[in-house]
């Protein structure tokens, strides 16, 4: 099975987007050397915790400093905008770097409503439909239609994303690959990746169902350290769902002995979802997850502060796999 990364640019207490930014692009490299197959960058807006707002700019730049790696979005939300605009960015991407360029597209609005309006300008509201629209005009642009995606000569292999069971079917009646979103979580996942499969219609360029599945990935030397690591992203998230809108703030034991016992809990629960642990935990949890939802690949979505922490839970996830 494939394995592949997942980043927002996560920013932390103290550091900076630049900071956030840089660390992505060194942290590509490292999952290039390790063997990994891409390298996504998602797509946040107005979230202090994620660099990430312009995955074709990040992808340039990761692009740039790598060499063999596929790169690219996890995904522009494309109700976010204009469908022409993204096919250029992409092509453009395609004529500077080759064919390792990746467009993975999602439906997922910006936040508030006021935010994703303020994105959109005068593009219609997202829906279902409105989304399977635009996939459709994205392809055209890309097959030289008129009018044509520029630089024109070139080819870039779109990617669906998503969690939910029309957005599935939306890529096997194109006949296109589809990620699901584990990382948010894996309720749906095997109801959505069937309806998948089983409503596939083949497509010159994917003549079968490839499916992909993003996981929350937090291994280290011991279970303990790993689960400290996951808890810091897991209270984040709990936090940011509550309307804590901040930085990614690391454990701290004094901050950790005011939590209550309910919201540890919360956050653990969250954190069970995800594969967790050492190099033991981390090669049958990955295979269960991968067998239980027959994978052709994993994406990882791996928050850490610290970059040694992270290239080493890459390291033991790619040791795992093997």
């Amino acid at each position: 099975m494939k394995l592949s990364v997942l980043d927002t640019a996560p920013v932390f207490a103290g550091t900076t987007g630049t900071a956030a930014l840089r660390t992505s692009v060194e942290l590509a490299q490292h999952a290039e050397a390790l063997g990994y197959t891409r390298y996504w960058i998602a797509e946040h807006h107005d979230n202090p915790a994620a660099a990430a707002t312009t995955p074709e700019v990040v992808t340039a730049a990761i692009a740039s400093a790598t060499t063999t790696i596929r790169v690219g979005s996890g995904g522009v939300m494309l109700p976010n905008h204009s469908t022409l605009r993204v096919a250029e960015a992409f092509t453009t991407l395609t004529a500077l770097y080759g064919s390792r360029i990746d467009l993975g597209v999602g439906r997922a609005l910006a936040g508030s409503p006021t935010l994703s309006t303020t994105l959109r300008g005068t593009l219609p509201a997202a829906s279902p439909t409105a989304f399977a629209t635009q996939i459709e005009e994205l392809q055209r642009y890309l097959s030289h239609s008129t009018p044509t995606a520029m630089p024109h000569h070139t080819s870039v292999p779109v990617w669906i994303l998503g969690g939910s069971v029309p957005v599935a079917l939306t890529a096997a009646r194109l006949g296109l690959p589809f990620a699901f979103a584990g990382h948010l979580g894996t309720t749906r996942a095997q109801d959505t990746l069937t309806a998948y499969r089983q409503s596939y219609r083949p497509s010159p360029a994917h003549p079968h169902p490839y499916a992909m599945a993003s996981a929350g990935v937090y291994l280290a030397k011991t279970h303990k350290r790993a689960a400290q690591l996951a808890r810091t992203y897991a209270e984040h998230l709990l936090g940011e769902s509550r309307g804590n809108r901040t930085p990614i703030d690391p454990i701290d034991p004094k901050r950790t002995a005011q939590t209550s016992n309910h919201q540890h809990s919360m956050a653990d629960t969250r954190a069970k979802e995800w594969i967790c642990g050492d190099r033991s935990t981390a090669e049958a949890a990955l295979h269960q997850y991968a067998n239980d939802l027959a994978l052709d690949e994993l994406i990882t979505l791996t928050v850490m502060e610290d970059f040694a922490d992270r290239a080493l839970s890459y390291e033991i996830l790619m040791q795992a796999a093997k």
